[in-house]
């Protein structure tokens, strides 16, 4: 028996499991309160009643043939009694059936008869709030198993069932998960003939958590011990969240195989908030308005949604002898909060004594390797480029949302949005962001734009405090902690944040004034595993010297020309540090930015195609400030190396997740655009060395290096030194054209003096990887004012524009 909700088929349907020990008194009670809570998230569901006919029972329960406790066996009146309970139940209208398991589990026999793709398993006394369950029920899409938790409850000493690392003291009570998993384990089982526990089946609690862990599985554990939290909740429209869960379900039901069932990835799941744009015929304007009317229609939900992340993210962590308060879901294993784990720290111990003991034995051989793995790195990264410049030329991929299209829904009901603006120390360029941000062309009431300020820098707050703002300008001031870094302000500034679509500017970011309406419309029209849309990057001081010059044609070619080819190919995108714009939902359920990582963004946009989701390249351009003075350069460079470390290390602790789910694209991005991109970096000036040492000093060392160099190594190497270093130039060249930056194009020629400068960069940031990891080196903005830039941004949008 069923009960059916209206419109059901936009929700998932659960299975609510509810094995019973002993004859509960409370049982009718927990079902109805069920019942509640379920009709009120316009759930579909069937609840499942499960005594067990076998199995021991204490001597209290022999002796009084009646009702036991909580942990009681079951008496041989307790299926009658259930069976009794649930027919009276039935007669009132509750979709409710009655089992009695014969050679399994109570547990096990109810998973196995539930006939939806979620099932929850609840313990049978009214202790534990019901009213939580359609919020656990969302939180699937944030993982494959949601266990409801009580803080007050031990977990028994006596049990000999494994604990979870970080299980604490809390007791699972409520345990939701989908099918596919249960299938995982049942199958687990089967083939290794025993669970975890040593039992025979999926048997619940702490059991079933093991099982799910070992298989690999995300386990999300969520308090629920007042009930009273979960009164507002259960009585709002839970359609989005829910839709969400049934989403992820049915993606992961049609691509997989009962028997083969997908992983998910470390750290959390994947969230779908929204839907795609529905098919469209001849009035596409009047489906973007409708797509826009059903993330209003959410609005509540997400205040919900929102309010249950803050609660999780205020939260402080204990590691090792430190307490971390971050402003989201803390993840130790997906946070450079360490900077390498036991097993790397090993690892490079003992390459590092095997490469010298073949140093010593065999010389010759170890440095013809070595310069051998070198030479697939170099090879490989300009096969790559080569690969994405020549598909770039033939057509570009970026997004295109066309300015009329943006003019026709001028009157739509536009979603909210909130711009996150980081701030330290840099009161000189706030007139300029307020300028910017007032040139957007988006509604005002449906607008956030947050300040986020730390607590010490009263200098700044003084100088925003000087201008008159409208209403949706807001000072939020950063509680003081650690570490100080641009991603623990904007956690902050996200859970502030009242958007259903986020973006970061930076304080002297100049935007295109459509940008905003333009990323709204590239999330519609495409389907929801879309969680970010990058703009492009450019500066409006690329004429003020040499620096910026070098600057603004590294920056064209990254964000005109290799990340749309990225996109092209399915490779995963490192994120810039700004104007990335995300679906609110998606970033907090992924968990937002990493603190300890100074280069979060790229570190955020690998996390993000773990989740099986994507990011797209909107052609739409923020126009930003070069750096033009080589010390800070070098500070700002360095730092952003030193986070393309730190994103490596982390993500290479998943190496083995990567290879088991055939995440193959997300590995050779990791490998090659941010571990080669940075070895290349580190290695180049040992190249070039050699390479000059062999030009001046060649009669004396050809025959050294003839035993280096063998033939196909040589032949290798040259193609890298004189292809790989033109295609470079050549690339950086088609795209300052495409751009119409033809006054760039000359400085192109001289590149090679800019790598330079980015290998010392390269060595700075490896020093202070090992002493310093999480320092944020401070870039210097404003260096650009009292110079005329009005006009060059202006000659720089107009020609992007016409291009």
């Amino acid at each position: 028996m069923t009960k059916l909700r209206p419109s059901s088929d936009a929700f998932p349907s659960v299975s609510v499991i509810v094995p019973v020990l002993s004859p509960y008194p409370a049982l009718p009670e927990l079902l109805r309160r069920v019942d509640d809570a379920l009709t009120a998230a316009r759930l579909s569901f069937e609840m499942i009643v499960v005594d067990s006919e076998n199995g021991p029972q204490s001597g209290a329960a022999k002796r009084s043939g009646a009702a036991g406790g909580s942990g009681a066996n079951p008496t041989p009146d307790a299926p009658a009694l259930s069976q009794q309970i649930v027919a009276d139940l039935v007669a009132a209208g509750l979709p409710v059936r009655h089992l009695v398991a014969t050679t399994a589990s109570a547990a096990e026999a109810g998973c196995a008869a539930a006939q939806y793709e979620v099932i929850a398993l609840l313990e049978a006394d009214a202790a534990n709030p019901p009213e939580a369950l359609p919020h656990l029920v969302a939180r699937l899409a944030d993982a494959d198993m949601i266990i409801g938790t009580q803080q007050n409850s031990r977990v028994e000493a006596n049990t000999k069932q494994p604990v979870p690392a970080g299980i604490g003291g809390e007791h699972p009570r409520m345990h939701v998960f989908t099918r596919q998993l249960y299938v995982a384990i049942t199958e687990n089982i089967r083939k290794t003939g025993t669970g975890p526990s040593g039992g025979t089946g999926p048997s619940g609690g702490i059991d079933l958590m093991a099982q799910a862990e070992q298989l690999g599985a995300i386990t999300l554990r969520f308090p629920i011990d007042s009930a009273a939290t979960w009164g507002g909740a259960t009585r709002a429209d839970l359609a989005l969240l829910l839709r969400a869960a049934r989403q992820k379900t049915l993606d992961v039901d049609a691509g997989a195989d009962d028997d083969d069932p997908q992983e998910s990835p470390p750290g959390g799941g994947t969230l779908l908030p929204f839907p795609p744009l529905p098919p469209v015929g001849s009035d596409i304007l009047e489906s973007y308005r409708a797509w826009m009317r059903d993330i209003a229609t959410d609005r509540p939900l997400q205040l919900i949604a929102g309010e249950s992340y803050r609660i999780e993210s205020m939260r402080t962590t204990r590691y090792g002898e430190r307490d971390v308060h971050v402003f989201a879901p803390f993840r130790a294993s997906r946070s450079a909060i360490r900077t390498l784990s036991r097993s790397q720290i090993m690892t490079l111990i003992v390459s590092a004594a095997v490469v010298v003991m073949l140093l010593i034995f065999w010389p010759m051989y170890t440095m013809i390797s070595m310069l051998s793995a070198i030479t697939i790195v170099y090879f490989a990264n300009l096969l790559l480029h080569t690969i994405v410049t020549v598909r770039m030329v033939e057509q570009p991929t970026a997004e295109q949302i066309d300015d009329r299209l943006v003019e026709a829904l001028r009157d739509a009901e536009w979603p909210r949005y909130t711009v996150l603006c980081p701030l330290y120390r840099e009161p000189e360029v706030v007139p300029q962001f307020v300028e910017a941000m007032a040139k957007l062309d988006y509604p005002t009431e449906r607008l956030q734009i947050l300040f986020l300020t730390e607590e010490d820098d009263q200098g700044t707050r003084d100088a925003i405090a000087d201008l008159t703002l409208p209403d949706h300008f807001q000072v939020v001031t950063v509680p003081d902690g650690e570490p100080r870094t641009k991603p623990r302000a904007c956690n902050y500034g996200l859970l502030n944040a009242t958007g259903d679509f986020v973006v970061i500017y930076d304080a002297e970011d100049v935007p295109e004034p459509t940008q905003l309406k333009k990323a709204v419309l590239t999330f519609a029209s495409h389907k929801a595993d879309v969680a970010c849309v990058q703009a492009k990057l450019n500066f409006y001081n690329t004429r003020q010297n040499i620096l910026t010059r070098w600057f603004a044609i590294e920056y064209t070619q990254w964000f005109d020309l290799i990340l749309p080819g990225m996109q092209r190919e399915g490779v995963p995108l490192p994120l810039g540090g700004t104007s990335n714009h995300f679906r609110i939902a998606t970033l907090r359920t992924t968990g937002a930015w990493d603190p300890f990582n100074v280069t979060e963004d790229a570190d955020l946009g690998l996390r993000l195609a773990e989740h099986h989701l994507r990011t797209l390249v909107l052609d739409s351009t923020t126009y930003e400030e070069a750096n033009s003075q080589t010390k800070n350069w070098l500070r700002q460079r360095s730092r952003w190396i030193k986070g393309y470390i730190q994103t490596y290390l982390v993500h290479m602790r998943q190496f083995g997740y990567y290879v088991r789910t055939g995440q193959l694209r997300t590995l050779a991005s990791l490998q090659f655009l941010i571990g080669g991109k940075v070895l290349t970096l580190l290695v180049n000036p040992l190249m070039w060395l050699l390479l000059a040492i062999y030009l001046i000093f060649h009669s004396w060392i050809t025959p050294t290096y003839h035993l280096l160099f063998p033939g196909p190594l040589l032949y290798a190497g040259m193609i890298c030194l004189v292809f790989g270093n033109f295609l470079y130039i050549y690339s950086d060249l088609i795209s300052s054209v495409q751009r119409q930056q033809f006054h760039l194009a000359r400085w192109a020629l001289v590149m090679p003096i800019y790598w330079g400068m980015m290998s010392v960069a390269a060595m700075i940031a490896l020093w202070q990887v090992i002493v310093k990891p999480h320092y944020w080196e401070k870039t210097h903005h404003g260096l650009h004012l009292g110079q005329a830039i009005e006009e060059e941004t202006m000659v720089a949008t107009t020609a992007a524009r016409a291009e």
